[in-house]
């Protein structure tokens, strides 16, 4: 069997040290990153503009894989159909002239997976 001796002990705790900060890296990489250093990466929702609520200032893209839903701040830059420096009111009234004309909103959003917030907002009809 293993014997523990006194020169052995600095060894094994390094190990352990190394297996603990592997198992936090690992455990922040499968949840996003979730949270301390603002070093998340930006996500992009890609799809269908389904909802615009001005006054909770969210944007709901179905995407491939289900709903995502962004917070607008007044940090976030919105085009929609190619005018930029557009309001999410825009969003809302694009969406609206979609909806209308029996159109789709296709919508791109760059946000933070952490908090949701969009830098941008991009949409654009798609009248095919």
């Amino acid at each position: 069997m293993f014997r523990l001796t006194l020169s052995r002990l600095p060894l094994l705790l390094l190990g352990c040290a190394v297996a603990l900060a592997l198992a936090a890296a690992n455990a922040e990489a499968d949840h996003g990153g979730g949270g301390g250093g603002g070093s998340n990466k930006p996500t992009k929702a890609t799809g269908s503009i389904t909802a615009v609520d001005t006054t909770a200032s969210k944007v709901t893209i179905q995407t491939k894989a289900g709903p995502v839903t962004v917070v607008v701040t007044a940090a976030t830059k919105i085009e929609v159909n190619e005018k930029e420096k557009a309001k999410l009111a825009d969003v809302k009234a694009a969406l609206n002239a979609a909806n209308a004309a029996g159109n789709v909103l296709k919508g791109v959003a760059v946000y933070d997976s952490s908090t949701n917030q969009a830098s941008k907002l991009n949409a654009e009809e798609d009248d095919d």
